[in-house]
């Protein structure tokens, strides 16, 4: 090939000599490209940068050739009367760069070079000869055109041509620094760099036989040195990368720790021979392994959530059981790390911990054992001088990230730059050398410190001594948790007690209405029941029934308290039901009224005529109540006016206020009072829940937020306007229903269910047991009494066959009413039974007839109610 490349270049020189010219120059440029990428890229792995220093220089060599090139005779670049001159002039100046260039690679060879000081160098001496022969044209005259080379010229070729000899004796010399191909190669080109700079000494044309023949000489030179570059720098490339393969090869088995490397499916690729030896598996057995095979099988979930936490998060470090191959479990400390994504190749260092977990306390007393887990260590770790300032001299990677700091910027500071201010530094240190001049450690629970953004957190700071063989103090450890999660917790756990506390209380709550209800309803049993019978006895005309009517009036009502009282306290099930606000919004008046100061006016204005809603009393007895409440504690420091106002309206389409209403009846309920008002920026959090601006004791948030949803669960509307200082207007809109009848107390039917029938009445409460006797002999009935339970069972049992019915209390001292009505239909399974019942959370309707009693009834009861379930008992039977 080289041949073939002669023979071209020989054909192409005589026919034209100028292109044969530019095409040999130009190989020569590129091959020092070459020579010079190949160095430059592989610079990192050469140790020798005599190596490198050398490629620089047969860059900017190659520079000035090129600068030859052009220049040269007939390339029409530069004016002719220039002649061959300046080309001249420029080979010479580069031939003796580059012999120069030889030389100082030998004398160097092997010694640290400052590589970007050369380039600056070699950079200014090209500048330099450019400007001579270009600019100043004072660089000695080379060739003249009919005389030829001049003597300067031939001069430096010899000169030139000594150095060459020079540098092949002292490569000579140094012969052993390389292999001997390269050795070969190098005389090789500087023999031929020498019979090049001969051959242009004898020129007299620049177109003639020696001037042809030196440019062979100086192309073979080129492509050998260019050799040497290849050899020298791939070698010491593969050298470096062998180096660096043996290296980490002996860091991977060599190490203290286990070392597995897994992909991303968690299959096992290699384990070193540490790792072997903690778990007891060969290198064969592991690559056929995952690395959930050396957990236990209670530690998956852990290693499923580690794994997942590596691939996202790039690292991950935890501690965890693990299984030996001869089923001993032990704890490991593992450090995970991504090396290689495209891969899915992750790394995983694994250290025993069994021992250390056994004795930490005697790791920390050890310098050296600390230092090797220092940087392994989850807490913030500094390590402090021991004089006053306490400056840092080492940190681990914990407190960096703790404190936002790097670890430069932590190196050289006092103690007191991560600390909340120098009171609290102050206060610290004296209690430091107080406490550790007692006992060596000094700690502090919840201590705020603060990190490099400012932020205050908490802490637990330890600070221990660190002293030398003979007791002498020479520095501080102090140790920093964050207890930020910790407290979080803390204050979680706080609420959720509270939380429970109060559902305790409302439990207690529950549980005594409960007993409320059912004393209650026995006392107000005679009265319904006796107010029914005067009613009844009382003649038509007299002014007396206007006060039964009153009577049983308020005893209704009484019922319907205690109705309200155990939903409250979530012991009957709310029932939406027709009902009259305005009812419900002057009992609430009538009850807070009494305990607003009277610093508040209360101002009234309550249509009777407004038509019913369909909703759940006791909601809307806490939506008024939260309302009133809520403008109670508006004007609870200044006094004021509270106006309360129910009016109905009625929106058409093109009257109603927002896109939220549709049209039609509604009844709008209006709580106003001149407190201070709400903040506009704050009007559109006041539903929001546990928003409020009141003291912790006075509120939870709650009250407008359920307010809010009570409305909207009766498709209603609330609309408010505040003014700050002046007061709050709360307006609601529910929708009405179809009027229904008004229940008004009407006397005894005289067509109710009558019989002779003969009733075994048990109660333990006299005056129920004598209403119900009273009640049940009006209608006609044989009544026979009884208070005790155990008593009744004995009289049933001698009498079971004069007897058609059992009507019984549930709630009695040792036998309730469900035990003993158990026991009668074991004597007598026909008979049929009514149980009543004031409150109880033991019978329901269903549970009773799943016992085999035939009625339920509540108390108090009326007497339409008794009459028509006895008959329907008896008519069961």
């Amino acid at each position: 090939m080289g041949i073939l490349l002669f023979i071209g270049l020989y054909i192409v020189s005589a026919k034209n000599y100028l292109l044969f010219h530019t095409l040999a120059e130009l190989f020569s440029i590129a091959v020092i490209l070459g020579m010079f990428t190949l160095i430059w890229y592989s610079r990192f792995t050469i140790k020798n940068t005599a190596l490198v220093s050398l490629g620089i220089a047969y860059l900017f060599v190659g520079s000035i050739d090129l600068f030859h090139t052009l220049s040269y005779q007939g390339m029409g670049i530069i004016d002719k009367s220039w002649g061959a001159n300046p080309a001249t002039q420029l080979w010479v100046a580069g031939r003796l760069m580059e012999s120069i260039s030889l030389l100082l690679f030998l004398l160097f060879f092997k010694k640290k070079i400052n590589i970007p000081l050369i380039a600056g160098i070699y950079f200014l001496i090209t500048i330099v000869i450019l400007t001579a022969v270009f600019s100043l044209k004072i660089f000695p005259d080379c060739y003249i055109e009919g005389i030829g080379l001049t003597p300067f010229k031939k001069t430096t070729e010899y000169i030139i041509c000594i150095i060459l000899i020079c540098t092949s004796g002292l490569l000579y010399k140094k012969k052993k620094n390389f292999a001997p191909d390269i050795y070969v190669l190098f005389t090789g080109s500087l023999i031929l760099t020498v019979c090049a700079e001969l051959s242009f000494t004898f020129y007299i044309s620049v177109y003639d036989f020696f001037n042809l023949m030196g440019h062979y000489f100086k192309i073979i030179s080129f492509f050998l040195i260019y050799l040497v570059f290849v050899r020298s720098g791939l070698m010491s490339a593969d050298q470096a990368l062998i180096e660096s393969e043996n290296h980490y090869r002996k860091l991977f088995e060599g190490s203290n720790d286990g070392i597995i490397l897994f992909d991303f499916n968690g299959n096992i690729m290699r384990g070193n021979s540490k790792i072997q030896e903690v778990l007891g598996y060969s290198e064969k057995e592991f690559c056929h392994m995952q690395i959930k095979n050396i957990h236990p099988s209670s530690e998956w979930d852990i290693s499923d959530k580690q794994m997942k936490n590596v691939i996202d998060q790039g690292k991950t470090k935890f501690e965890s059981k693990y299984l030996k191959k001869d089923g001993t479990i032990i704890d490991i400390e593992v450090s995970g790390s991504v090396i290689d994504r495209k891969k899915n190749l992750i790394l995983g260092i694994f250290r025993d911990i069994t021992d250390r977990k056994t004795a930490q306390k005697k790791l920390w007393e050890s310098n050296e054992l600390f230092k090797k887990v220092f940087n392994s260590q989850i807490d913030a770790i500094f390590v402090f001088t021991a004089g006053m300032l306490r400056i840092a001299v080492d940190c681990n990677k914990a407190a960096t990230e703790l404190f936002g700091y790097t670890k430069k910027e932590i190196i050289n500071k006092p103690a007191g730059k991560f600390h909340v201010n120098e009171s609290y530094f102050k206060n610290f240190e004296h209690q430091l050398y107080s406490e550790t001049n007692k006992t060596g450690v000094f700690q502090l629970h919840d201590y705020c410190m603060k990190k490099k953004d400012g932020t205050i957190f908490p802490t637990e700071h330890t600070v221990l001594e660190i002293k030398n063989d003979s007791g002498k103090r020479t520095g501080w450890i102090s140790i920093v948790k964050d207890l930020t999660e910790q407290k979080k917790m803390l204050e979680e756990k706080a609420i959720l007690e509270t939380k429970l506390q109060h559902a305790q209380k409302m439990e207690a709550i529950g549980t005594l209405a409960g007993g409320i209800a059912h004393d209650f309803n026995n006392i107000l049993f005679p009265l319904i029941g006796f107010a029914e019978i005067l009613k009844e006895d009382i003649p038509k005309e007299s002014p007396l029934q206007e006060l039964t009517d009153e009577i049983m009036t308020a005893s209704l009502r009484a019922r319907d308290l205690v109705k309200q009282i155990l939903t409250f306290s979530h012991q009957m099930n709310q029932e939406i039901t027709p009902l009259k606000v305005q009812l419900i919004l002057k009992e609430v008046i009538k009850l807070t009224s009494n305990i607003f100061p009277s610093t508040i006016n209360i101002e009234m204005d309550i249509d009777d005529t407004c038509k019913k809603i369909l909703a759940d009393p006791t909601q809307i007895h806490q939506l008024t109540m939260n309302l009133i409440t809520n403008a109670y504690h508006a004007m609870q420091s200044c006094g004021g006016t509270l106006f309360i106002s129910l009016k109905p309206v009625k929106f058409k389409y093109d009257t109603i206020p927002t896109a939220d209403f549709l049209p039609g009846d509604y009844i709008c309920l209006s709580i106003e009072d001149t407190g201070s008002g709400i903040k506009e920026e704050i009007m559109d959090k006041i539903f929001d829940p546990y928003f409020t601006t009141k003291g912790v004791d006075k509120g939870t948030g709650l009250g407008l937020s359920v307010v809010h949803g009570i409305i909207k669960q009766y498709k209603g509307e609330i609309m408010v306007d505040s003014i700050p200082e002046k007061g709050t207007c709360f307006k609601i809109y529910l929708p009405v229903i179809e009027e229904t009848e008004e229940t008004i107390v009407k006397p005894i039917p005289r067509d109710l269910p009558k019989g002779t029938e003969r009733v075994l009445l048990i109660d333990d409460e006299p005056p129920v047991l004598k209403i119900e006797k009273t009640m049940l002999q009006r209608l006609g009935y044989h009544v026979v009494t009884e208070s005790n339970s155990a008593k009744a069972i004995d009289l049933f049992k001698t009498q079971s066959d004069t007897f058609d019915l059992v009507i019984t209390d549930m709630t009695m001292p040792g036998i309730t009413g469900d035990m003993l009505s158990k026991e009668i239909i074991k004597i007598k399974p026909a008979i049929p039974i009514i149980i009543c019942t004031g409150f109880s959370e033991i019978i329901t309707a269903q549970k009773a007839r799943e016992i085999g009693i035939k009625e339920f009834l509540k108390k108090p009861v009326v007497l339409s109610d008794l009459a028509l379930s006895v008959r329907n008992a008896l008519e069961q039977k």
